[in-house]
């Protein structure tokens, strides 16, 4: 029923992260791109709310999108998202409608596919973003490797327990990789106490 319903988002609202699109990848039996998880459950607020200003529970902490960072919440938790999903035996491939999370940050359209394709050989993440105007926007993605980028910036290699990944961005033609410290960006809140 509907009390049932807005109880069920109300837990999800004290518990949940703001990880919309947000992905892990494994091969060979290594966490290429991991979940950073929750932080401690003593921190102020952290069921209340305060909760969104916790580094571990915001966006930037996953591996998804972050447009127009900004103190607040990097996207609406009022919102669904439509999930697509394809398998075959040669791969297969989830697309996620995340243009309802991201709309508050001046975004008219934003999908991210994710699939395995050739033969289950490559993990690809497309990114598709129209926004109203020009913005600030950053891929995350989390990793215990050891990482390498190449001077152009458009390629890196992930060593971990004598296993090597390359990764390569695509498009867009100016996007780069870079190496940052897992903590919050300098426009999130900066509490202490936080993992």
């Amino acid at each position: 029923d509907a009390q049932e319903s807005r109880g069920l988002g109300d837990v999800y609202k004290r518990q949940g992260h703001a990880d919309v699109g947000s992905f892990t990848f494994d091969a060979n039996g290594i966490n290429w791109a991991v979940d950073a998880g929750g932080d401690d459950y003593g921190l102020e607020e952290i069921f209340g709310w305060r909760r969104y200003e916790y580094y571990r529970l915001r966006a930037e902490s996953h591996n998804m999108l972050v447009i127009n960072p900004e103190y607040d919440v990097e996207i609406d938790l009022n919102t669904t998202t439509d999930i697509q999903l394809e398998t075959k035996d040669r791969g297969g491939y989830v697309t996620l409608d995340m243009t309802k999370a991201y709309g508050k940050k001046g975004v008219e359209s934003a999908t991210r596919a994710m699939g395995l394709i050739e033969n289950r050989t490559k993990f690809i993440v497309q990114d598709e973003v129209k926004t109203k105007e020009p913005s600030e926007m950053y891929w995350f993605m989390l990793t215990k490797a050891d990482i390498q980028i190449a001077e152009d910036g458009k390629s890196a290699l992930l060593e971990q327990n004598g296993q090597r990944l390359h990764a390569q961005i695509l498009s867009p033609s100016e996007g780069t990789f870079t190496i940052t410290e897992d903590k919050p960006l300098p426009t999130s809140p900066q509490h202490n106490g936080q993992k």
